[in-house]
């Protein structure tokens, strides 16, 4: 559907209507806005106000359909599994973006990768609970060498 040529026309649009009002998206991202700061709220708030925000979301939505996940991993499987490609995927238990159980299902077809869902968090765990997303991010990355 998101190939016929009029949609892609409008599809900006209805990026713009869908988040072109920056607090719905927060609402969406995040599980409990409160654990967010002001700076970091600004910025969610600032975001539709870079010129062509909407082209590039639309953009972005239109190529990450594109993408065949059992296709992607299986070109992937081999340099995790051997280590090659350290994965971790770590997501809030309550993702409204990208459902929980599709970032399990990812970490299923790729062996020898990790995952954690870090409970009462949304899309943004990064943000919204920093200390329990570095207390799994940092030990891995120190182990597998992506900090040095």
């Amino acid at each position: 559907l998101v190939s016929l040529p009029l949609l892609r026309e409008i599809g900006v649009g209805i990026a713009r209507s869908v988040f072109g009002n920056s607090q719905a998206l927060l609402d969406q991202a995040v599980y409990d806005s409160s654990a967010i700061d002001e700076a970091t709220l600004e910025a969610y708030r600032r975001g539709s106000e870079v010129r062509n925000w909407d082209r590039a979301l639309w953009q972005f939505t239109l190529s990450s359909r594109s993408v065949d996940g059992e296709e992607l991993a299986a070109r992937l499987s081999p340099r995790v599994g051997s280590g090659e490609l350290p994965v971790y995927i770590i997501t809030g238990d309550s993702d409204e973006i990208v459902d929980p159980q599709d970032s399990l299902a990812l970490h299923l077809l790729l062996p020898g990768s990790l995952f954690s869902a870090i409970p009462a968090t949304g899309h943004v765990a990064f943000q919204e609970r920093p200390a329990e997303f570095l207390s799994l991010a940092l030990p891995w990355l120190l182990k597998t060498g992506g900090v040095r």
